[in-house]
């Protein structure tokens, strides 16, 4: 007989993956290392290849975390607090998944920082949540909202340190002369150490 609780595993690990799956393909689509490389980044900006290796294994804790909630409605302290954790568990999925069209297609810096911003605020809610219902489940979302903290902090030096309201076609070095300006005013308040 089909046990909904044992398909829950494919169901939360599935749509994480998913989630990322449609900012992989979003990236397929447009120019963004042209774009993107010549940026002004934060000096604690990790590699590339950090992110391929950091959100899948973000997601796979996430999906746990999903099917250990979804599993345990009897744990919860109240329905309210049950469902409330559920719904931002998908939330956070679909913010997720929001992100990298906006940030990278879309090229829209601001409304992506908001987009981070709130799923960070979603995680941190959804961990606490969770935490409620079933202890572990909350464990296991801390990395992600210590994960977006950074992203977020990554999401608002760029936005900050660069110019984008000139030609996007600019050499490097042009652009790297216009966003001096960036790094100097988020020295002066106080957001990256002077250079």
């Amino acid at each position: 007989m089909f046990d909904p609780i044992d398909f829950g595993w494919f169901l939360w690990l599935g749509i994480n993956y998913c989630a990322l799956a449609v900012g992989g393909v979003s990236m397929l689509f447009v120019d963004w290392q042209n774009w993107y490389a010549p940026l002004r980044k934060a000096p604690w900006n990790p590699p590339d290849w950090v992110f391929g290796i950091v959100w899948p294994v973000l997601a796979t804790l996430a999906g746990v975390a999903g099917q250990l909630v979804w599993r345990a409605p009897e744990s919860a302290p109240s329905s309210d607090i049950y469902y409330a954790g559920v719904s931002l568990l998908l939330l956070r999925i679909v913010l997720m998944a929001a992100w990298t069209p906006i940030f990278f297609g879309a090229r829209m810096l601001t409304l992506g920082l908001f987009v981070l911003l709130l799923n960070l605020a979603t995680t941190i809610s959804a961990c606490a949540l969770s935490w409620l219902i079933y202890p572990v489940s909350g464990g296991l979302l801390v990395p992600e909202c210590a994960w977006l903290t950074l992203a977020a902090t990554l999401n608002l030096y760029v936005l900050a340190a660069n110019d984008f309201d000139d030609d996007e076609t600019a050499s490097s070095s042009d652009r790297t002369a216009r966003h001096h300006d960036g790094a100097v005013a988020l020295c002066e308040i106080g957001v990256i150490g002077s250079h």
